[in-house]
């Protein structure tokens, strides 16, 4: 059933526009400050506490659901609960709309709004990147987007059922609330940083193998293994090697006249990576070692 929640996950992703007000980031930035508000009253928020209160509790909720309804109707209850789950945990809008919106502006030398769409999707502070610079970085947003969104849920969902699938994503959403706004709580930073990693370490080098696979494997390999050294963001930066190695490409390569072409190869990528990854599960199910 799980295999089957997927697929019609992935589907009905892209028909829920509707549903997007009750998905959205925003949503989960207020369950957050909702938690943070009781939980500095009683002085458990900056540290581990406050991350099992954020990541955990409801974590915990949904795996009681989960195993509660198993069965049920002939696992129809299940997959039900399993599609509910996916298309919250991939979250509000499309990524091909902002492509499409990304490149209408880079060929009409709207820059300014070229990078702001680049920037959104990579969800870090950088504006200060060259023109030039823009497509590289839009691609790098569209890989880390792909996986934290989609490949990082479906990874856990198809390893441990909804609530995998909810750990991941409200550990990524805690990890981009504290770099933000907890710069004073270094110890739930921490605890955050750190729970985000371990949380992506696997599906972030099953997404990077499987860009090889639909891709250049030996270019993947090669653009993982350059930055193999990396502390920082590591699985982010793991990941994004590997995707630019899968197309060939060297970072921030891609000439003005071939961008769409560029991006296109790249959404053409995730594409396939997904179709490598529905295969595998399927196969895993039908071998017994996956629900």
């Amino acid at each position: 059933m799980r295999l089957l929640a997927i697929l019609i996950g992935l589907w009905a992703h892209q028909f829920t526009e509707h549903l997007d007000a009750y998905r959205g980031a925003n949503r989960i930035s207020n369950y957050i400050g909702w938690i943070r508000r009781r939980a500095v009253h009683l002085h458990v928020w900056d540290g581990p506490l406050g991350l099992a209160l954020v990541v955990g509790l409801p974590t915990l909720v949904l795996a009681l659901v989960q195993y509660g309804v198993a069965g049920w109707l002939l696992g129809l209850v299940d997959a039900a609960l399993g599609v509910a789950v996916l298309l919250f945990c991939f979250g509000a809008g499309g990524l091909d709309e902002r492509i499409a919106s990304f490149l209408d502006a880079w060929e009409q030398n709207r820059l300014d709004e070229a990078r702001s769409i680049a920037v959104e999707l990579n969800a870090e502070p950088e504006d200060s990147t060259p023109a030039s610079d823009l497509p590289w970085l839009l691609v790098r947003g569209l890989l880390v987007q792909s996986y934290e969104r989609i490949l990082g849920p479906v990874f856990w969902f198809a390893v441990l059922g909804p609530f995998g699938a909810l750990l991941f994503r409200l550990s990524y959403a805690l990890r981009d609330h504290v770099v933000v706004n907890e710069q004073d709580q270094p110890r739930l930073t921490r605890s955050a940083l750190v729970w985000a990693h371990l949380v992506g370490w696997l599906p972030a080098r099953a997404a990077a193998l499987a860009f090889g696979l639909a891709g250049s494997f030996v270019d993947a390999l090669r653009g993982w293994e350059s930055v193999a050294g990396a502390s920082r963001g590591a699985n982010r930066v793991s990941l994004v090697g590997a995707g630019f190695g899968a197309l060939g490409m060297e970072d921030r390569n891609a000439p003005r006249e071939s961008v769409r072409e560029f991006v296109h190869d790249a959404r053409a990528l995730v594409t396939r990576t997904l179709m490598i990854w529905a295969a595998v599960i399927a196969f895993l199910t039908l071998a017994g070692w996956l629900a």
